[in-house]
């Protein structure tokens, strides 16, 4: 019996690093961190920012726009690569138009031109967060070996993980199709089918729209579910892979918080987000909660400080005192209410530059302080450099 050759297409699948949290933990700059800290070990990496930071767009040297741009980090001798996405909400809706019709420039103009499609784009949220999501699935096919993602600071945060299975649901829906038939009888004027029960129901729901909305806006909104009809195989498609993507054994998920009750109780309900998802958090990060005093303050002796030098070094060894002991007493409890997850306490860097505590915190990472749980997963991302599967 003669056996057939079968062809194996191996593809790179990057390792995607979820980051959420409140607003005002330092959610951003632990995102680029752990982005450095990875590119500083030899892999290539994208940062994607969700929510755009302007004040670390202008640190790392990169505009906030729809494009992919290289971080300028002159001489950190990164053996790797950092590249940065951060896109405007404003372009949000025009991207997203973009995406789903990159093939049909003249069907892409006439979605535009859609009435509906203008209002949505002044009004529709979340799709800032639809848009990041799909350019890191279209991302994952550029070689990047690790992708972090860096999300809104909201408790529903993590809501778009699901919205690209939404919008596949959506497509695949008969909504879609029928839209798509009223817009084709609207165009060419044709009537609505008059036998079987279907089609009374059709017409039944069509005299319904009729008697509360303009012919015009009927038209409107027939044209542009039925420009979504001509591309939602590609779309759904894509959708499915992005979801894939953020949901599937590649992604981790960190979250990020700071030693504040807000924080506490926004990473116990991001925490049960995962959860409904069928996920969980693989790595908790508090920030500004030192375990011990910084080196400079442990060195500095108070014999050898004026009397107003020594006023101010007693009042930072207090405040960092204080830091230490809440983040002590936030890391229990974060512990005994999520259990063993990883949980790593990262000390306060007062820096006038938002690029100087990015370098800190990554440096902190790398240095990986003994008696702190550091995740292995972490600590081998560069080294995997994303897994690779076979398809048939």
């Amino acid at each position: 019996m003669r056996s057939e050759a079968r062809s194996v297409q191996v593809k790179q699948v990057p390792q995607v690093v979820i980051c959420a949290g409140g607003g005002g933990v330092g959610k951003t700059t632990t995102s680029a961190a752990l982005g450095l800290y990875c590119a500083q070990l030899g892999a290539r990496v994208l940062v994607v920012t969700v929510d755009p930071a302007r004040r670390l767009a202008a640190a790392l040297s990169i505009e906030v726009g729809g494009d992919i741009q290289r971080a300028a980090l002159p001489g950190l001798g990164l053996k790797g690569t950092l590249d940065v996405l951060m896109p405007r909400p404003e372009d949000a809706m025009e991207a997203f138009a973009d995406a789903l019709f990159s093939e049909d420039a003249e069907r892409r103009a006439t979605f535009k031109n859609n009435r509906i499609y203008a209002s949505l784009a002044a009004s529709l949220g979340g799709i800032q967060e639809f848009v990041a999501v799909v350019s890191v699935a279209q991302a994952s096919e550029a070689g990047y070996d690790v992708i972090v993602i860096d999300t809104a600071p909201s408790r529903h945060a993590l809501d778009f993980l699901r919205y690209a299975a939404r919008l596949a649901e959506l497509l695949e829906g008969k909504a879609v199709g029928w839209f798509a038939d009223l817009a084709s009888r609207v165009r060419t004027g044709e009537p609505a089918g008059r036998g079987g029960l279907f089609a009374w129901g059709k017409r039944r729901v069509e005299a319904l729209l009729s008697s509360v909305l303009d012919v015009a806006t009927i038209e409107d909104l027939a044209g542009l579910f039925g420009d979504l009809a001509s591309v939602r195989s590609g779309v759904v498609t894509l959708a499915r892979q992005t979801e894939k993507l953020l949901l599937g054994p590649s992604s981790r998920f960190v979250l990020v918080g700071a030693p504040t009750e807000a924080a506490y109780d926004d990473m116990l309900h991001l925490q049960q987000a995962l959860l409904g998802l069928g996920k969980s958090s693989d790595l908790l990060i508090l920030n500004r909660a030192e375990s011990h005093l910084p080196d400079w303050l442990e060195v500095l002796s108070a014999e050898t400080l004026s009397p107003s030098e020594q006023a101010l070094f007693e009042t930072l060894r207090a405040e960092s005192a204080v830091r230490a002991k809440l983040g002590a007493q936030y890391a229990e409890r974060l512990s005994h209410s999520l259990g063993a997850i990883p949980l790593m306490r990262l000390p306060y860097f007062e820096r006038a530059s938002p690029l100087d505590v990015v370098l800190d915190l990554a440096a902190t990472l790398s240095a990986t302080p003994a008696g702190v749980p550091f995740p292995a997963w972490l600590a081998n991302l560069a080294a995997d450099k994303g897994r690779t599967v076979k398809a048939k």
